[in-house]
């Protein structure tokens, strides 16, 4: 991320000095959200990974019988 882009960025002060329960939930819950979506598009790329592994290895078999 661009430093200047953080730093320009009120809600960047907004956090450092207001530490209310609520923010901080707030703050969990957006970060606990893109670890998930993390994890699952990685999961998602490992499964296609998988599915053209398997496309290729099929159609290298098709070419070997012909």
């Amino acid at each position: 991320m661009n430093v200047k882009l953080v730093l320009n960025n009120p809600l960047y002060y907004w956090f450092l000095f207001n530490k209310s329960d609520q923010f901080l939930k707030v703050i969990r819950l957006i970060i606990y959200e893109l670890v998930v979506d993390y994890k699952e598009n990685k999961r998602l790329h490992k499964r296609l990974v998988q599915s053209e592994k398997h496309k290729n290895e099929y159609l290298e078999q098709l070419l070997k019988e012909k």
